[in-house]
């Protein structure tokens, strides 16, 4: 029974350790200027931060814009990232 405990005491850890990381590097990304605030977050947002290579804060925004989930905000923000790249193959 102890060994669940423990077992569950480090989950908890864990996943609060892993969000805790996530929040910081939100922060840090609005510090530097290339994170909107929430609320303020448009499509020209998503585009930037992909072309940038910033692909999970690019997929973080696209939820808070259309308040999706997570594989269908990535499944999108992907979608968004090869057409602009087809793009960018194009003009070169």
């Amino acid at each position: 029974m102890v060994w669940i405990y423990a077992f569950l005491v480090v989950v908890i850890c864990a996943v609060v350790i892993s969000r805790s990381r996530w929040i910081w590097s939100l922060n840090a990304a609005r510090r530097r200027g290339i994170f909107p605030e929430h609320g303020k977050a448009t499509m020209f947002d998503v585009r930037r931060l992909i072309v940038e290579g910033e692909i999970d804060l690019a997929i973080e925004v696209y939820r808070w814009i259309y308040r999706t989930n997570r594989p269908t905000a990535r499944e999108a923000v992907l979608e968004l990232a090869n057409s602009i790249s087809e793009k960018n193959i194009e003009f070169e």
